[in-house]
């Protein structure tokens, strides 16, 4: 090998590296600290060299606890990662097929002939056309609007849902295909989408303080979810559409979960989690760039598989850079946007915008 080439070498390895924790963590101060854009963050960061988690930031305003790795955040849309996960490790094993008709899995009591012309990879791909939220939606409290929203009414939501566009022919993000998509499953797998994505999903990646319920273990180690401007939100149990945007998970947790991804980690679910990257050729849909669950964005040359989600109080990014074998996740208590957080650190030549903070109504 030439000098050139040895120098191309070690500038494309040095490009790839990650910040110190130090710089990281003075990003991050700047941030919360200075901007006020935030409450606390912490940047789980995989590469081949090394895995980490950078924290900084209280679990709730005013008080002196501090996030760390093991401190629980809500994750919102990245579940729908998960979802589809669980349904390339079902089409592996054989026990469902990506283009099977949602029909066959859907109760006796559904009749829509919707039923018979989407498909499970419609509801990974939002091309069901199904709308963001069903329209039969009751909640009781306000600040957790998916309170007290059952599986019976998601069924009876498709029964009802008419449109004369057909599935597959174009894209809408929902979050009825995703948590469709989580039951039909538990349903093919004779038990609930908690249950099954544990067992099949969360316990082979070693994820344990990942999760749906509040559990006394992980209400203690909750962080609190605040507005964009500091006002705390009380945690809320969701009881409805799981699997578009309900877990928990951790900074350490999703280390592993970038790890398996990148295939730094040895996991009986590697073939599932290439099939989840893996863009699907859709002759009517030639421009949607997705897996299953994952966007792929390429942003200044840099190709990224990505996710991001929100809830009531919280926010969270998932970036992966499958070619340079690097992987970001960030987590938030805030609901201040976290992706450009995640997107400078996988491409440095993207700044980091820090804008002023918002000001109070």
């Amino acid at each position: 090998m030439t000098l050139i080439a040895v120098a191309l070498v070690l500038v494309a390895g040095a490009a790839r590296a990650f910040p110190p924790d130090a710089e990281i963590g003075e990003m991050l101060r700047q941030r919360v600290g200075v901007s006020k854009l935030g409450v606390g963050v912490v940047v789980a960061l995989v590469d081949e060299s090394r895995s980490r988690v950078v924290a900084f930031g209280h679990a709730r305003q005013g008080s002196d606890e501090r996030v760390t790795g093991d401190s629980v955040f809500e994750i919102g849309s990245v579940t729908k990662v998960f979802t589809s996960l669980l349904l390339a490790q079902m089409a592996e094993a054989g026990e469902v097929r990506l283009d099977d008709p949602i029909a066959r899995y859907v109760p006796r009591s559904v009749k829509s002939p919707r039923a018979r012309q989407v498909t499970l990879l419609h509801l990974s791909r939002h091309t069901a056309g199904f709308p963001p939220f069903p329209d039969n939606m009751r909640p009781v409290d306000p600040l957790n609007p998916l309170d007290v929203y059952a599986n019976e009414a998601l069924f009876a939501f498709l029964d009802g849902h008419r449109t004369s566009r057909e599935a597959g022919t174009f894209y809408l993000y929902s979050n009825v295909g995703p948590a469709l998509l989580g039951e039909l499953l538990a349903r093919r797998a004779k038990s609930d989408f908690e249950t099954t994505l544990a067992r099949r999903v969360l316990d082979p990646l070693a994820m344990r303080r990942t999760g749906f319920r509040l559990t006394p273990e992980l209400r203690a180690a909750h962080a609190l979810g605040h507005t964009s401007f500091g006002q705390p939100i009380p945690l809320g149990d969701v009881r409805g559409l799981l699997g578009a945007g309900a877990l928990r998970t951790t900074g350490s947790d999703m280390v592993r979960f970038l790890e398996a991804n990148l295939g730094l980690r040895p996991s009986t679910l590697s073939a599932a989690l290439r099939a989840t990257h893996e863009t699907r050729a859709d002759r009517q849909l030639p421009d949607l760039a997705m897996g299953l669950g994952w966007f792929h964005e390429t942003i200044l040359g840099t190709r990224l598989t990505v996710h991001g989600g929100s809830t009531e109080g919280f926010t969270a990014y998932v970036g992966l850079d499958l070619g340079g074998k690097r992987g970001v996740a960030v987590l938030s208590n805030s609901e201040h946007e976290v992706k450009n957080i995640a997107v400078h650190l996988l491409v440095p030549s993207v700044p980091l915008f820090l804008p002023d903070p918002p000001r109070a109504p």
